[in-house]
């Protein structure tokens, strides 16, 4: 196999894609009504009147879908089909973007989280599940002990729950994305982002796309959103997939889309050779992502706080026990 050099650093994926240090998207730009010709700056103003009179209304944000239909019901101005709806996303998302729109006024569910569940159905089984379940959530945050906030960020929606056996056993959050868009979901997490630096911490955002055109520059399309765009100081891993893993488990290849947009900057660096992280398969992509989370690890700050959890375990168990017993008597 041919050697590369490669890093995967922001500013190194920005000049592999032809990109300026500070640039984030070459479409995705502020939208400025003055310079939109036609029946689409009426489209667009009506549009963002709509999207803000219903979030004053209730505060519960709308989907594109419910603006999109709302645009239907003015078939002088909009039309139900593919183009219009298309382009009316991409103004939305230009309106966010310049502050026309608040984030929060649109929905964002393309996104899977691993993070928290629900205890339970009703009040008193979920008091009772907090009780059977106290033991293994009490204790301390060991990433906040060691000063540091870790996040994955992953293209692979459909690989979240392998991914998740991993993260929750490190106490890692799991954000798996679709593709370019996740400049919404990007807004929530600099929130979370923010907090944590507040509180004197250090961000990590591990990354994992596939090799190819797209999945190199989903992974600089993220982190230049945080750094960028967000103005955040996070350090980037790219976890999975990475040239030295490629080598080593000598995955196998598939053709690199040349019909990608992409793909003549990807070429030009790896030839038409592209691979995706489930070639990795099952255990080594655990083995893989663990790795890359163990080395963030400070061991004895880590095993100290897991010992201290495990003592208030126990001690949570025995009272969620004698209080489950009095409860039944």
């Amino acid at each position: 196999m041919e050697e590369f050099s490669l890093e995967y650093s922001l500013e190194t994926l920005q000049k592999l894609y032809g990109r300026d240090i500070t640039e984030i998207s070459k479409s995705a730009k502020p939208l400025v009504l003055e310079k939109i010709r036609g029946k689409w700056r009426d489209i667009a103003i009506e549009a963002i009147k709509f999207i803000k009179e219903s979030y004053a209304k209730d505060h519960l944000p709308l989907t594109i879908r419910q603006v999109h239909y709302h645009l239907v019901h003015k078939p002088d101005l909009y039309s139900n089909d593919m183009k219009h709806a298309k382009k009316l996303t991409k103004i939305i998302l230009k309106a966010r973007i310049a502050g026309l729109v608040d984030w929060e006024m649109i929905s964002e569910e393309e996104s899977r989280i691993y993070d928290y569940k629900p205890s339970g159905a009703s009040p008193e089984e979920a008091i009772k599940k907090a009780l059977e379940t106290a033991a293994y959530t009490v204790g301390k945050d060991p990433w906040k002990e060691m000063g540091k906030y870790v996040v994955i960020i992953s293209e692979k929606r459909e690989l979240g729950p392998q991914l998740e056996a991993i993260a929750s056993r490190y106490y890692v959050r799991l954000v798996c994305t679709r593709g370019y868009g996740m400049w919404s979901r990007m807004y929530w997490e600099s929130l979370r982002m923010k907090e944590a630096m507040k509180e004197g911490r250090e961000v990590y955002v591990l990354f994992v796309t596939d090799h190819d055109p797209s999945g190199l520059d989903i992974n600089r399309f993220g982190a230049a959103i945080l750094k960028n765009w967000w103005k955040l100081d996070v350090k980037e891993v790219r976890a999975m997939l990475t040239m030295e893993q490629i080598k080593k488990y000598n995955l196998p290849h598939a053709p690199a889309k040349v019909k990608d947009p992409r793909a003549k900057w990807y070429i030009r660096e790896f030839g038409h050779e592209a691979w995706e992280v489930d070639a990795l398969g099952k255990e080594l992509m655990r083995e893989e992502l663990s790795k890359a989370i163990e080395k963030l690890i400070n061991r004895k700050v880590w095993d100290n706080v897991l010992k201290e959890n495990l003592e208030n375990m126990e001690k949570t168990r025995e009272l969620a026990e004698k209080y489950l017993k009095k409860q039944g008597e």
